[in-house]
């Protein structure tokens, strides 16, 4: 199909009025902004599950294994 005058302009409409829907649509920046701040939440949470991780290994775990053998004597 060859491009006319006519079909270039239908197009260059379109495509304006597209751009100008798109520019005025706020629900994918809304999207956008949830996705950021859950990324952050998760950072923090796994931030500090890796600082603490070790003593809840050590103190924790230490004394349920420690009772758990000294159960069974």
């Amino acid at each position: 199909m060859p491009f006319n005058s006519h079909s270039v302009r239908n197009l260059t409409r379109n495509v304006s009025a597209f751009a100008r829907r798109f520019g005025q649509c706020e629900s994918g920046a809304t999207v956008i902004e949830y996705g950021l701040i859950v990324a952050m939440i998760s950072v923090a949470i796994t931030g500090t599950l890796l600082s603490i991780g070790q003593t809840i290994r050590d103190d924790v775990f230490t004394v349920v294994s420690n009772a758990m053998n000294n159960a069974g004597n």
